[in-house]
């Protein structure tokens, strides 16, 4: 357990030190480009809750993020896209689906397409994202009137911290899809994407920390210790890593207090580049 979890601060610590070293002429070890006709044959699917940053995380890695930043749009359906990721020594067509987060019809349908079949997932990407969901009309936007935070800090934590335990639980749900027996038999790794780092770039530790065992306990480390329990722990691989697709404010309604992003858009490059080294290995 020890060494796994030194290996995934090891990770994030490399992916920090990036943002320093980057260079406008660096380049990652992977790209990727978006297929149209070609059949994909490597499932990988992208899970996590409304607002998180999946599609945001998606459109970052083949370059489709405008300069408007975030994808700030529900995704009431489930994005599907065959995608070229080529780098020195790897060339793999992957089937990408993008799971969306609200409870809906299609959600459902989505869930019992690749997690409950023999188009099983060889890999998962997770998106987190400390706490800064994008608010949709649903449940969360229900709990912000109900919680009625003042536009302080402090009342945006009140949030964050609500927000911050419907990402476990629903983590957890994705632990109980990780155990599905079609999913069992394919799947190779996950990659959990802690997303809109820009936000907390003065609070790593701590969100290192909350992510990835090994320090002070949190609720995220149980349900990751859970995975890797039993007698066949799952996934073989695991990697936790920060990433930023494009940095901006966030604010979860108007006139409550606005979060300054952190980072500038080289620095986000930086962190994208290194997503891509991360799968890149994993593949």
């Amino acid at each position: 357990m020890g060494s796994l979890w030194d290996e995934a601060r090891d990770t994030w610590d490399r992916a920090v030190s990036s943002v320093d070293q980057h260079r406008d002429w660096s380049r990652p070890s992977l790209r990727a480009r978006r297929l149209w006709l070609r059949r994909a044959n490597v499932p990988i699917v992208v899970t996590g809750r409304p607002g998180a940053g999946k599609t945001a995380l998606f459109e970052a890695l083949t370059d489709r993020v405008s300069g408007l930043g975030y994808t700030t749009r529900v995704s009431a359906d489930w994005e599907r896209h065959r995608v070229l990721l080529r780098g020195e020594a790897t060339s793999v067509r992957a089937a990408f689906l993008v799971v969306p987060g609200q409870d809906s019809p299609e959600r459902t349908r989505s869930v019992a397409r690749t997690f409950k079949n023999r188009a099983a997932p060889v890999g998962v990407i997770h998106v987190v994202c400390s706490g800064f969901n994008e608010l949709w009309s649903g449940p969360a936007d229900g709990a912000l009137r109900d919680l009625d935070p003042a536009p302080t800090r402090e009342g945006n934590e009140r949030v964050r911290r609500y927000l911050l335990d419907l990402e476990v639980q629903d983590f957890a749900e994705l632990g109980q899809l990780l155990r599905e027996p079609a999913v069992r038999r394919r799947l190779r790794w996950l990659i959990i994407a802690v997303a809109k780092i820009d936000l907390v770039w003065d609070e790593l530790g701590e969100v290192r920390d909350h992510y990835i065992p090994g320090g002070v306990s949190s609720p995220f480390h149980r349900v990751l210790d859970g995975l890797r329990s039993g007698e066949r722990s799952l996934p073989p691989r695991i990697a936790i890593v920060p990433f930023s697709g494009h940095p901006e404010a966030h604010q979860y309604a108007p006139g409550l207090y606005r979060t300054p992003s952190r980072l500038d858009g080289n620095q986000a490059t930086a962190l994208r580049d290194n997503f891509y080294d991360v799968l890149g290995r994993m593949l």
